[in-house]
């Protein structure tokens, strides 16, 4: 190393610098844990630079910048680096200096890259962190594990630049054999985009519906997970502060009117279920859906006494066991091929639906993959009819934060309530309360 000699007398393997980064906290934060963090145990040396100074403890301090100059604009600062009690390594020591200041190597470590690296430019260095980072490879540090180092903002306020500069050295100097850690709450090489595919921040190929509408397109059946709870076509959470709020008030507006047995059908993750339970005169809630795992969650947080979870495919005969006084389809009907036998079989005389309003929500299998069709309020009145049921009440909502109000033809989502009837020539599209 042409009669270098590290200062702190030490040949360290490991070492831990930390910079005045946001990242720093993880560092700080990994000091206070109950046994200390793996982090910030078992470096030989601990380096800082800057302010570091002042707030970490440190065995070697990096004042890149020209030491006099920072004297000269900051004479407080200047003097607390003049009575340091840690070596010091700077751009120029100057003459006058204490001893403990030391000038970086640039001769010895040019001539060491130059016959172990060989870089292809001239001397490329404009940051601090690449000098330290070469430094480092330089006197046989084995790992550097850097904080705060994170090119986020500079007290400038705009980003700090020479970020490619220290990325190009920490490539290199893998070459050396010098291996660089970062936390993953640093920007430091963009080492917190770990686990991405490819740049996505989230896996493309974990999107059921998405892989749905492929398998349909090229002629292949639908994988289990198109209609799992993570499907993405289900509202997913714990409790209803976390559903969103269009669904919640469709269950609360039929929750009024609903008396005796109900069938919640496709009940999904079940908070209607229990929305319709907890209702005055509501005796007993048979919650249906095809995915026994949404029905599992469905009982692990919205269960009730009165609620009788079943998993069984609306789409197939067999459905129904017991006679009912309503049934309350939301968002159903167009997830079936054919929903018209289900609508003749159900053991109620009173109907609850919700569809997607094909005048306000054109139907795509491209961005509803899990939907046969959307709906016009004259093509639920024949589905209804066909069916034996005669429509009474019309209503809708308009977005996903709507209430249910009076029936709107722009509406996002129609809802209607309908009456089994005998004669099923017999329809209306009466609108009153």
């Amino acid at each position: 190393m042409e009669n270098w000699h590290h200062p702190t007398g030490n040949t360290p393997k490991t070492v831990t610098l930390v910079c005045l980064g946001p990242s720093r906290n993880a560092y700080v934060g990994g000091l206070f844990e109950h046994d200390l963090s793996e982090a910030c145990i078992g470096a030989d040396e601990i380096w800082t630079l800057n302010r570091g100074a002042n707030v970490f403890h440190h065995d070697l301090l990096w004042v890149m910048d020209h030491i006099q100059g920072e004297a000269d604009k900051n004479p407080r600062y200047g003097a607390s680096l003049w009575h340091h009690d840690k070596p010091i390594i700077t751009s120029d020591d100057l003459d006058g200096w204490p001893a403990h200041v030391h000038a970086y190597p640039f001769k010895a470590i040019w001539n060491w890259l130059a016959e172990t690296i060989n870089p292809m430019h001239g001397d490329w260095f404009h940051n601090s962190v690449a000098y330290i980072v070469v430094y480092a490879a330089f006197i046989g540090v084995k790992e550097l594990r850097v904080f705060g180092a994170d090119y986020a903002s500079h007290s400038s306020g705009v980003v700090e630049d020479g970020h490619p500069c220290v990325a190009y050295w920490v490539g290199k100097m893998e070459a050396a054999g010098l291996i660089v850690k970062a936390p993953i709450e640093s920007q430091f090489l963009g080492i917190n985009q770990r686990g991405w595919l490819y740049g996505y921040r989230h896996d493309p190929r974990t999107i059921p519906s998405n892989r749905k509408r492929f398998r349909d397109l090229v002629g292949l059946p639908p994988e289990a997970d198109s209609v799992s709870l993570w499907s993405g076509e289900r509202q997913v959470a714990p409790t209803l502060a976390g559903i969103q709020p269009d669904h919640v008030h469709r269950y609360q507006w039929a929750a009024k009117k609903v008396t005796g047995t109900v069938y919640d059908l496709g009940c999904g993750i079940g908070y209607g279920s229990a929305v319709l339970a907890d209702a005055e005169g509501v005796e007993k809630v048979f919650a249906i859906d095809r995915s026994a795992e949404s029905i599992a969650y469905a009982q692990q947080h919205y269960a009730r006494e009165t609620i009788q979870h079943v998993v069984a495919d609306l789409s197939q005969p067999g459905r129904f066991v017991y006679d009912g006084d309503w049934a309350v389809a939301f968002e159903l009907v167009e997830h079936l091929v054919d929903p018209l036998s289900l609508l003749r079989d159900l053991p109620v005389k009173h109907l609850i639906l919700s569809v997607p309003n094909e005048t306000a929500v054109p139907y795509s299998p491209e961005t509803a993959p899990h939907h046969h069709r959307h709906y016009t309020r004259f093509d639920l009145v024949r589905l209804l009819t066909d069916a034996g049921w005669r429509a009474v009440y019309w209503r809708s909502q308009m977005d996903r934060e709507g209430q249910v109000i009076e029936y709107r033809e722009d509406c996002r989502t129609i809802i209607v309530e309908a009456q089994r009837c005998t004669d099923s020539s017999i329809t209306t599209t009466a609108t009153g309360a």
